[in-house]
């Protein structure tokens, strides 16, 4: 690791590397990737190819899991066969969902970052905002 805090940018077994001594200085750790399926995909399949790398390299003291979460449509089980996933359907978060999308925009409108003249307009904007939330597919490794 010597040299590398002059340059801007790691290249991928560096920051395997810098992750791994990290690690190795705790019990356990959690790396955490959220939003998987929001990356191009080829570039979900890079971090996806990092993650693997980075879970199957053993770390002497320590266990390594991950906690990754996506659209349904990405390929985690595939790539990841250890995983475990998790679908959380409509069903089982839609209230959340809706108190999210429903407190947040009542709150924009409250401190003036949204503004909407009609107040009919409101609900439609919360309408359109949770049915674009799809529902989410975690993953644990």
């Amino acid at each position: 690791m010597e040299g590398i805090e002059h340059r801007t940018s790691l290249d991928e077994n560096e920051l395997i590397e810098i992750l791994l001594k990290l690690a190795a200085s705790s019990l356990e750790t959690i790396f955490i990737l959220d939003g998987l399926d929001e990356c191009r995909p080829a570039d979900g399949g890079k971090i996806l190819d990092f993650f693997e790398q980075l879970l199957l390299t053993e770390v002497a003291n320590s266990t390594c899991r991950a906690f990754i979460s996506s659209r349904e449509d990405s390929n985690v089980l595939e790539r990841l066969s250890s995983c475990i996933g998790l679908a959380l359907r409509d069903a089982d978060v839609e209230k959340d969902i809706w108190d999210y999308v429903d407190n947040t925009v009542d709150d924009k409108i409250k401190k003036k970052q949204l503004k909407v003249r009609d107040p009919n307009l409101t609900s439609e904007i919360k309408k359109k905002l949770f049915d674009g939330a799809e529902g989410m597919y975690v993953f644990l490794e």
